[in-house]
């Protein structure tokens, strides 16, 4: 028997959609997030969706780095996100 199997996926947290409201009544706003998450055994490179292709976004976490992010690398509409394998990356809009 097969069973299907994701070994990558991505998501986005769009912190400028928040449905919720402060306790003045004013809209709640945040950071938004892209992470983007690889189980494979190859890197993947992803596309960032269509929709969200109108803004730099840089690498806030990539797990294959042993350390934090010093050096900020952009990523912009037809620049594809390269995924070590086995890791994850996380990017924030700017």
């Amino acid at each position: 028997m097969e069973y299907g199997v994701c070994e990558s996926d991505r998501c986005f947290f769009n912190g400028e959609e928040i449905p919720e409201v402060g306790y003045k009544g004013e809209p709640v706003m945040d950071e938004s997030f892209m992470l983007f998450f690889n189980a494979h055994y190859e890197m993947i490179e992803f596309d960032l969706p269509a929709g969200l292709r109108d803004r730099k976004w840089r690498v806030v976490i990539d797990t294959k780095e042993p350390y934090f992010i010093n050096d900020w690398v952009f990523y912009t509409e037809d620049k594809p996100v390269p995924v070590t394998e086995r890791s994850v990356v996380v990017l924030q809009r700017c």
